[in-house]
């Protein structure tokens, strides 16, 4: 059975290649991004682009890898009005709000709520709207919850009992000169409730010891969450048989 590769491109974004090499971008905050070890013109597939929220620095990209790839963009209402008045076909651009689930290619994409907001500029005016997770079930099961922007709220305890994910990616820290929604002993609680495998601190720059505190804090509570801390440009790759192996043991 193949893996779904994991490369970190710093910050919430990652490029996300699935069992069958499906190409996802997340949240892909690259060219403004001091952490990226990407540029623009590395980017040269993409076959879906998951936006979170409207905020530079998750939207970040979006528009131009959309436009340069073909690629299919997933996001709430907002980012999908901003898409369209720039010149990206409707078709293009799928719209999700929360619980809604749609077939992608060879996946599932679910979204789920995020207690945050999404607000961003979009040609003389604002455009504002709920801000989101994603649940994304690849082709062999492997369940991922990017959890985007969010503070603490008790229903990520029901959507770990209803969709079960094996990793969870994580904000446990704020962008340089930005408050933080989430912090990593709020984060560990939220890991817990999501009850997932393998936890994967975002969202914090890496000079930063958030990852490391979030770490030594689930070591102390949650001892069997396995937690991965990547540095930008860093590659991980899991099965989905992994985890249903170890679930049998």
């Amino acid at each position: 059975m193949a893996s779904v590769r994991f490369h970190y491109v710093g910050h919430s974004a990652f490029k996300i290649i699935t069992e069958s090499r499906k190409v996802i971008y997340l949240d892909p905050f690259i060219g403004e991004n001091p952490e990226c070890p990407l540029s623009l013109g590395d980017v040269d597939q993409a076959d879906l682009v998951l936006v979170t929220h409207g905020a530079f620095d998750h939207m970040g990209d979006a528009l131009h890898i959309v436009k340069k790839t073909g690629a299919l963009l997933v996001s709430g209402p907002d980012v999908r009005v901003h898409a369209i008045s720039e010149g990206i076909p409707q078709d293009q651009c799928r719209l999700l709000v929360w619980g809604g689930e749609i077939d992608v290619l060879d996946m599932k994409v679910r979204s789920l709520k995020a207690d945050h907001l999404s607000f961003f500029k979009s040609g003389d005016g604002y455009l504002s709207s709920i801000a989101m997770s994603f649940l994304i079930t690849t082709r062999d099961r492997l369940r991922i919850y990017a959890v985007g922007d969010t503070s603490i709220f008790r229903d990520l305890e029901l959507f770990g009992e209803l969709y079960k994910p094996h990793i969870g990616l994580i904000p446990v820290g704020g962008f340089p000169g930005f408050f933080t929604e989430l912090s990593p002993s709020e984060a560990v609680l939220a890991a817990q409730w999501l009850g997932v495998k393998v936890a994967i601190p975002i969202h914090f720059p890496s000079k930063e010891k958030d990852g490391e505190v979030f770490s030594d804090l689930c070591k102390q509570g949650a001892p069997h969450i396995q937690v991965r801390i990547m540095k930008p440009g860093e590659e991980i790759a899991y099965r989905a048989a992994d985890f249903e192996l170890a679930s049998e043991q």
